[in-house]
C-alpha cells in the first residue's frame, strides 16, 4: 500500500541519464506545442529548481550509506503547487 506522500505523486515523464542536445530539445518543445490536447505541459507550468543541499541536512545525508553523494535537492512547481524533494 502507498504511503499518503507516495499517493500525492503521478509520475509522467521520466528522463535519462543519456546525453542530450539542443536539437532534442527543440524537437520535444514543438511536439508539446503541435499537439495541445494530448500534452499535460499545454495547460499546466511545470518547472523545476535544483539546489545544493548545505549544513544539517548534509551531514544527515552524509551518514546515511543509502544517500552517497546526494548534496542536491530540488523544488517541483507543477501548475500552482510546490513540491519539494
Amino acid at each position: 500500500m502507498a504511503s499518503s506522500t507516495e499517493s500525492l505523486w503521478k509520475t509522467l515523464y521520466a528522463f535519462s541519464k543519456s546525453k542530450s542536445f539542443p536539437e532534442d530539445f527543440m524537437r520535444a518543445s514543438v511536439y508539446i506545442s503541435q499537439i495541445p490536447s494530448d500534452s499535460i505541459f499545454w495547460k499546466n507550468l511545470m518547472c523545476v529548481k535544483y539546489f545544493i543541499i548545505d549544513g544539517e541536512e548534509q551531514r544527515r545525508l552524509e551518514l546515511d550509506p543509502s544517500t552517497k553523494d546526494v548534496h542536491l535537492g530540488k523544488y517541483i512547481l507543477f501548475g500552482t503547487e510546490i513540491r519539494g524533494c
